[in-house]
């Protein structure tokens, strides 16, 4: 074994992540804590990429990243959190797209013992394994607003499949964070993931989320966008924060449904 595949191996086993290689159309593993199911979906996914690109890839409920090298040859990370529970498993995955490119530039130079080249950090939306999500270039401020409240409706009545319909489409939240992604102006992202926090603690208190603890979220969320060096893929960053919320509020409601047993 040498010294790069140990190291690639340290380097999954610190952020908890299995990892494989696509050579010549054949997926082989590297570093697995836990097989992953979806390996020949996965490689269809890979081969649609570009080439000499970083992916973040958010599927229903993961994220992978993507280093493409050519159109053969590929190294996937997959996160693989114990957690079963999904309100704490996102803002694992939170962590995974704050750092997704710091892991992507590391894994790049560990593979391959050469400098990290300036590739773009791609991030690409799935509904399911292999169908991306294509959002509308052509759109309205009036659509835009109509689907930043469709997106705060779902998460006030804990729907999950609308939800994940709801934040494929472009509002005015990340209209305005990509305005801000695109030139590189980070104190503009993170006062939009700011504002945005601020609405769906709102929401998540509409709800019936205690106020106490919907305060403790944002406040959890706000030090971490704050102490971010750099914003990256901000759309990912506005899928977590609403899945964080709309999790915990999903977990809230079903503690207060569970019958009470008497003795």
């Amino acid at each position: 074994m040498t010294n790069d595949i140990i190291e690639l191996r340290l380097l999954a086993k610190c952020f908890s992540m299995n990892m494989y290689k696509l050579c010549d159309s054949q997926i082989y593993a590297l570093a697995e804590k836990t097989g992953f199911q979806n390996l020949s979906q996965i490689k269809e996914i890979v081969l649609s990429l570009k080439t000499h690109s970083f992916n973040l890839i958010k599927l229903k409920n993961n994220f992978i990243l993507i280093l493409k090298f050519t159109k053969s040859e590929a190294l996937i990370l997959c996160p693989s959190f114990d957690s079963l529970n999904m309100y704490l498993r996102h803002f694992e995955w939170l962590k995974v797209v704050s750092q997704s490119e710091n892991i992507c530039k590391l894994a790049y130079k560990l593979y391959t013992n050469k400098e990290t080249p300036s590739w773009p950090l791609v991030f690409n939306q799935y509904a399911g394994v292999k169908d991306k999500i294509e959002k509308s270039i052509n759109i309205s401020s009036k659509e835009m607003f109509i689907n930043e409240e469709e997106v705060i409706n779902d998460l006030k009545d804990i729907n999950e499949i609308a939800l994940e319909k709801a934040l494929g489409k472009i509002t005015h939240t990340s209209y305005i964070g990509s305005f801000f992604e695109k030139n590189n102006f980070i104190r503009g992202e993170k006062d939009v993931l700011i504002g945005y926090v601020s609405r769906l603690n709102q929401a998540a208190i509409q709800t019936g989320m205690p106020i106490k603890e919907a305060f403790i979220i944002q406040d959890k969320l706000m030090e971490k966008i704050e102490l971010e060096a750099r914003i990256n893929t901000l759309p990912a960053w506005l899928n977590e924060l609403t899945w964080i919320y709309f999790c915990r509020l999903k977990l809230l409601r079903k503690e207060l449904t569970i019958p009470i047993e008497w003795i």
